[in-house]
């Protein structure tokens, strides 16, 4: 995750996220610029913090809706979703949507709170 740009007057920044998934028939790399509101943000990683005890779905969606991030768990596992799309900008043609759905072992799981605790907050 890059930070590449912030806005003050609605406390909200822009990055590049980049996700890469890659398994045994193939591989599909999603990058793109997105929007996040940092309320949002902070809601988002205070739950991931927690998520031991959540006992609802955690979800971060960026300003477009073109990004969504969600993990959940129950009493033996987590999950991680993640849902990209892209639509031109003139949207009249067809969009492009990928979702991608995972089991996520502890180790996992702490990698993920150690990447969006380590995010260089400025707000």
């Amino acid at each position: 995750m890059n930070l590449i740009e912030v806005e003050e007057r609605l406390p909200s920044f822009k990055m590049l996220v980049k996700s890469e998934v890659v398994d045994l028939t193939g591989s599909f790399t999603y990058q793109r610029e997105v929007w996040f509101e940092c309320s949002k943000w902070d809601f988002f990683v205070s739950k991931l913090n927690h998520v031991e005890s959540c006992t609802e779905k955690i979800i971060l969606i960026d300003m477009d809706e073109d990004f969504t991030i969600a993990i959940e768990k129950d009493e033996n596992t987590a999950r991680l979703n993640f849902k990209c799309s892209y639509s031109p900008v003139s949207r009249s043609r067809a969009s492009l949507v990928m979702t991608y759905d995972s089991k996520l072992d502890k180790e996992a799981l702490e990698k993920i709170k150690n990447v969006f605790n380590e995010f260089p907050k400025w707000w």
